[in-house]
């Protein structure tokens, strides 16, 4: 794989890439901004020990792949950093080539406060 991954440094949304190993490869300023990290950490260890998720299998690494039981390359999971930071993410992988997974990943924030204040407003207009 190409090693100049500047076409998304400018991405707004985060980026991260890893090997099938997930260790890091690469990650764009929104990553860092997002799990509140530097460039040091991350390379410090593999990304399932830097990051929880509450669904498994979120990246399509090695021994996970598309297949007919698994479709879906888009899911909407919870986090929580090693440094407590916490978050709903939707994470979209593609596999670059046999060594390297590029997971796009969008910031949820807005649209599960959005959501949770749509239904307390219904939940108060029910009670009228």
């Amino acid at each position: 794989m190409n090693s100049d991954h500047s076409l998304f440094d400018e991405f707004l949304d985060p980026v991260l890439i890893t090997d099938t190993n997930k260790n890091f490869i690469y990650a764009n300023s929104a990553f860092l901004l997002l799990f509140q990290t530097t460039l040091r950490k991350l390379k410090k260890s593999t990304i399932d020990d830097f990051i929880t998720f509450k669904t498994d299998n979120v990246f399509l690494n090695k021994g996970i792949s598309l297949n007919a039981e698994n479709t879906n390359t888009q899911i909407e999971t919870t986090f929580k950093t090693i440094d407590n930071i916490t978050g709903t993410v939707l994470v979209v992988t593609k596999q670059q080539d046999e060594d390297h997974v590029i997971n796009f990943l969008r910031d949820m924030a807005l649209e599960v406060n959005l959501h949770g204040k749509y239904h307390a407003e219904i939940g108060e207009n029910e009670k009228l």
